[in-house]
């Protein structure tokens, strides 16, 4: 199989306009109605089916777990049952590659359930992640917009049958916003004990081994290293307070052994934490 190369249009990120697990209403399956936007629906439950006008009008069935994707300014309508539960994510997007992504002359794109779970697996985060708070964080919405791409990469190669490559070592983020993400979500999590890199690399749709490299070569410390200096600094601003028991400053920032923050506390900053209070 000859490898075909992404266009090099691919390499921007997309940018998400709307992005919302929705339930759609009765105006989407009664009325003829356009998205200024491409769209990717990922249907969590239930069917539906978009109809495209003409003179044989074009119907697109969709089930729970399957994915579709439509370019822009298309006129179609959305049927469902409404008291069938619909519920789907919806995505609408600008991506300088929508032109070379899919022909003029295929305006609707199905793929099934079973097509490339590692897709599912990205949707599925994005799905997470996408209430109206997380939306107002440009962290998250760059790691949104990344895993969008993530997907939508692995899309064209499943349409093109291209898998010279396996689709779960497509790596999208730039070095410096893979760190960036992985970072911010270390801070937000440190004081869970069972923070780790499996975590972390899941959560941004990358491999352990990938996420590893990039901690090493990109910022010269280890994750454990980062994390632990996250827990610390952490650490340090209770002990200061002085309201609170050095066993429950350990258990409140991600040490659920008192003895071993005590000896990595010490290590670190000089003092022991009793020393430092």
């Amino acid at each position: 199989m000859t490898e075909r190369k992404f266009p090099d249009s691919f390499e921007s990120l997309p940018v998400i306009n709307y992005m919302a697990v929705a339930n759609f209403d009765l105006y989407y399956r009664n009325t003829w109605h356009y998205s200024h936007y491409s769209d990717l629906i990922y249907i969590i439950s239930g069917n539906m089916t978009v109809v495209l006008p003409g003179t044989h009008e074009m119907e697109y069935p969709v089930n729970s777990g399957e994915i579709l994707l439509m370019q822009s300014n298309i006129k179609h309508k959305d049927l469902f049952i409404p008291s069938k539960g619909l519920k789907s994510l919806v995505i609408s997007y600008i991506w300088d590659g929508d032109k070379d992504f899919m022909p003029a002359d295929t305006p609707v794109r199905k793929f099934e359930k079973n097509d490339l779970p590692e897709i599912h697996s990205i949707l599925e985060h994005i799905r997470e992640n996408c209430n109206g708070k997380n939306r107002k964080d440009s962290n998250l919405l760059m790691i949104q917009q990344s895993r969008l791409h993530s997907a939508l990469l692995l899309l064209y190669n499943l349409m093109n049958g291209n898998f010279a490559e396996k689709p779960a070592s497509i790596f999208t983020y730039k070095p410096e916003n893979l760190l960036a993400a992985a970072e911010y979500y270390i801070r937000c999590n440190y004081s869970s004990p069972d923070l780790n890199k499996t975590e972390v690399a899941n959560h941004l749709s990358v491999s352990v081994a990938t996420l590893t490299r990039a901690f090493e070569r990109c910022r010269g410390y280890t994750f454990v290293e980062y994390l632990t200096t996250i827990r610390l600094e952490a650490a340090q601003r209770l002990l200061a307070k002085g309201n609170c028991r050095i066993s429950e400053a350990a258990l409140l920032c991600g040490f659920a052994d008192a003895g071993y923050f005590a000896r990595v506390f010490k290590k670190s900053v000089g003092i022991s934490p009793s020393e430092y209070r």
